[in-house]
């Protein structure tokens, strides 16, 4: 089911598949996005393709993130756990597919878009 503004405003949790299964998963609180946000614009800026986006091409997230998960899928998945610390992993991984992990992980890049835009404004202004 497609997110609303509101939801996105209001942060409400994402439901994702994993195993055949629906799990929600909540925004992180800001001590824990942020240093999570780092090391996702860390992977982007190794992987080249962080320089694809800009705050006026905001839709170009998408594609950077396509060209990272090809360059350095384990470091997506393990991303992704980290994000959606309240599930158990153990578990699931044994259950979970690569196209619901990475489905999961766009649900849960969404909740810190305005981090990441935000991020991204300030070294270019360092620049």
């Amino acid at each position: 089911m497609e997110r609303t503004e509101t939801d996105k405003i209001l942060q409400s949790p994402v439901t994702v598949k994993i195993g055949g299964q629906d799990y929600e998963i909540k925004p992180l609180p800001i001590k824990y996005a942020v240093p999570w946000v780092k090391k996702v614009i860390n992977l982007l800026i190794e992987a080249s393709v962080l320089s694809m986006v800009t705050i006026d091409t905001p839709d170009l997230w998408k594609d950077a993130y396509i060209t990272l998960m090809a360059r350095n899928p384990a470091q997506i998945v393990d991303l992704f756990w980290e994000y959606a610390r309240d599930l158990n992993k153990n578990t699931l991984e044994e259950v979970a597919t690569s196209a619901e992990i990475m489905a999961a992980f766009e649900e849960v890049l969404d909740f810190e878009l305005p981090l990441f835009k935000g991020m991204q404004a300030l070294a270019r202004i360092s620049q």
